[in-house]
């Protein structure tokens, strides 16, 4: 999946670990948002940049980025 980031938060859980709040737009300009789990905010998840990467769904909490998954910028 390709992604546009449009925004990202750093939040933390009820037990204080760190996770990313990103929403972003795709090829069908519907916005979007996904959690990156433990995980600091990086140069990787500036607002503007195009992001190539692999999401998961859970019922629960929505789309999430899989642990050691390969997020490609371009």
């Amino acid at each position: 999946v390709w992604a546009i980031i449009e925004e990202c938060v750093q939040k933390k859980t009820k037990n204080g670990k760190p996770y990313l709040a990103v929403k972003c737009t795709g090829r069908s300009e519907k916005s979007y948002e996904f959690k990156v789990w433990a995980q600091q905010k990086t140069e990787t998840w500036e607002i503007a940049n195009v992001i190539i990467l692999d999401l998961d769904y859970d019922t629960n909490y929505g789309y999430s980025l899989p642990r050691n998954s390969d997020i490609m910028v371009l």
